[in-house]
C-alpha cells in the first residue's frame, strides 16, 4: 500500500497536469493563431519594407505604417466598389434561385435510394433557408447580436495582428537579439543563421501565395466580364481570397461563378465559366 499511493499520487499528478496543458492551449489557441498569422505577414512584407527604405529617408516605423496606409486604401476601394454591388446581388439570389432549387428538390425526390433522397433534400431545403430570404424583414435580435459580436472580434484580431506585425518590424533584431542571448555563446551564430533562414523561407513562401492570389483574381475577374457574367469583380475576388486555402481553395472559389452562371439559363456561360476555374486550378497546380 506504501508503494502504491505514491504512484496514484503521481498519476494523479500527470493527468492533472496534462489536462492543465490541454485546456491552456485551447484557452490560447486563438492567440497563437494570430501571433502566427502576424509572424507570417511580417516576413512576407520585410523586404518591401527594406526596399522603400532604400528609397526614401523614412524610417523603418513610418514606412511600416505607410503600407498600412496603401493596404487600407486597396481595401477601402475594394469596399466601395464590391459591398453595394454584392448586397443587391444577394438580395436578387433568393427569388432567382427558387426556381433552380425547386427543380432540384423534385429531382432529389426521384432518387434511390430513400436514405440519399432524404439526404440532398435536406441538403436543399438548407441552402434554400441560408440564401432565400423569408418573410421577415426585421431580423431577430439574437441575429443582431451574434452579427455584433462577429464584426467586433473581426475588427479586434485584425487590429492585434497589424498591431503585432508593427511590433515584430520595429523591435525584432532587439528581440532575436535578447533571445540569442539565452543560449550558449557558442550556438549563437548557427542559431541566427537557422532563425532569418527560417524567417527567408516563410517570407518566401507568403509572398508566393500573394502573388498567386493577385494573379487568380485579376485573371478569373477579367474572364467573368469578358464572358459578360454577373458581378464580375465579387467573383473574382472570392477566388482570389479561397485560394489561400490548400487544396480546396480553387474549388471553393469555382462555386459562387458557377451558381451566377447557372443563374443565367445559358449552358454555354456555364461551360466558359467552368472553363476558366479549370483553367485557373490548373496553372494553381503548375506554380
Amino acid at each position: 500500500m506504501a508503494l502504491v499511493r505514491p504512484r496514484l499520487r503521481s498519476l494523479a499528478f500527470g493527468i492533472a497536469l496534462a489536462a492543465g496543458v490541454v485546456y491552456a492551449f485551447l484557452i490560447s489557441a486563438r492567440v497563437a493563431v494570430l501571433v502566427f498569422v502576424a509572424l507570417l505577414l511580417a516576413a512576407g512584407i520585410e523586404p518591401l519594407i527594406d526596399r522603400v527604405r532604400t528609397h526614401t529617408p523614412l524610417g523603418r516605423g513610418a514606412t511600416l505604417l505607410l503600407v498600412y496606409a496603401v493596404f487600407f486604401a486597396i481595401v477601402l476601394a475594394l469596399v466601395v466598389l464590391v459591398v453595394p454591388s454584392a448586397i443587391q446581388q444577394f438580395n436578387d439570389l433568393g427569388p432567382r434561385l427558387t426556381p433552380l432549387l425547386n427543380d432540384a428538390r423534385e429531382w432529389a425526390r426521384t432518387i434511390e435510394p430513400r436514405a440519399l433522397s432524404s439526404g440532398l433534400i435536406g441538403l436543399i431545403n438548407t441552402v434554400q433557408e441560408a440564401l432565400v430570404p423569408s418573410g421577415s424583414e426585421v431580423p431577430e435580435p439574437d441575429t443582431l447580436i451574434a452579427l455584433g459580436l462577429t464584426f467586433a472580434e473581426a475588427v479586434i484580431s485584425l487590429i492585434s495582428v497589424l498591431a503585432l506585425v508593427y511590433f515584430w518590424l520595429t523591435e525584432r533584431a532587439r528581440m532575436q537579439r535578447f533571445a540569442l542571448n539565452l543560449l550558449p555563446a557558442g550556438r549563437r551564430a548557427g542559431a541566427r543563421e537557422a532563425w532569418n533562414e527560417i524567417e527567408l523561407r516563410l517570407g518566401s513562401w507568403i509572398r508566393g501565395q500573394l502573388i498567386i492570389m493577385g494573379s487568380v483574381g485579376v485573371a478569373t475577374t477579367v474572364a467573368y466580364f469578358l464572358i459578360d457574367l454577373e458581378g464580375a469583380l465579387l467573383l473574382g475576388l472570392i477566388a482570389a481570397l479561397v485560394e489561400a486555402i490548400p487544396l480546396v481553395g480553387p474549388a471553393l472559389g469555382a462555386v459562387p461563378a458557377l451558381i451566377v452562371a447557372a443563374l443565367t439559363g445559358k449552358m454555354e456561360v456555364v461551360i466558359l465559366v467552368a472553363v476558366v476555374t479549370s483553367s485557373s486550378r490548373s496553372s494553381r497546380a503548375m506554380s
